[in-house]
């Protein structure tokens, strides 16, 4: 970390962050580092029927971090919970290929074991995606939902928290305003374990970024 300048570590998965956060923070004292959770409070907060639906993977919901997050929202929110086993595989899936079969089949599987999603008394008006892949298939998932329910995800608050942490004295303002600031250019290098052009095909795709990519050794 050092010997790249890292200034701040995100960890932009929820399980991950369940898993590791503070193993890594002990490990790494001197390091800025923000995890992910599932925007259970942005949701609670903005729902009007106080029943929120809430995608996940098994390993997030069944996390010691996130049951202490959701017994810490009170207010009479009620919660419904389904863990998607394979939703994430089936969105990196798509990068190979256009048909969103496979995709769509776990989509409906996973929405329709939530329940029942509208505007009427005890319907769900909010589904919150606690992973941080799910806001990719965002479009999948709102065609199945109700006019007018909302999905929630973390990643401005992260993108926030971040900004916060790395440039104190200019993280005032909504995020097109902090985009818009006239701060100096820096470079996006992307580095990981996996495999390269996966992580560059998925960010042209996803992101509109084309930016170098390469293997990161641990």
């Amino acid at each position: 970390m050092a010997g790249l300048g890292v200034k701040a570590l995100v960890i932009t998965c929820n399980t991950a962050t369940a898993a590791a956060i503070h193993l890594l923070r002990v490990t790494h004292p001197k390091l800025a580092i923000i995890g992910v959770e599932p925007a259970l409070r942005p949701a609670a907060a903005s729902s009007k029927s106080g029943h929120i639906g809430v995608l996940a993977t098994p390993g997030t919901l069944a996390s010691p971090k996130f049951r202490a997050l959701l017994a810490s929202i009170s207010g009479g929110v009620h919660f419904k919970l389904q863990a998607c086993d394979g939703l994430a595989t089936a969105i990196e899936q798509q990068l190979d290929h256009e048909d969103a079969t496979k995709l769509i089949a776990i989509r409906d599987r996973y929405v329709r074991a939530s329940g029942q999603f509208g505007h009427k008394n005890g319907e769900m008006d909010t589904l919150v995606l606690g992973c941080t892949h799910y806001p990719f298939a965002s479009e999948h998932l709102a065609a199945l939902l109700p006019a007018g329910v909302q999905l929630v995800a973390a990643g401005e608050a992260v993108a926030r928290q971040t900004r916060r942490v790395v440039d104190p004295a200019h993280s005032a303002g909504t995020l097109d305003e902090l985009a818009q600031q006239q701060r100096p250019t820096g470079k996006l290098s992307l580095l990981t374990t996996g495999q390269p052009l996966l992580l560059q095909a998925a960010t042209q795709r996803w992101l509109g970024l084309r930016c170098d990519t390469a293997h990161l050794k641990l």
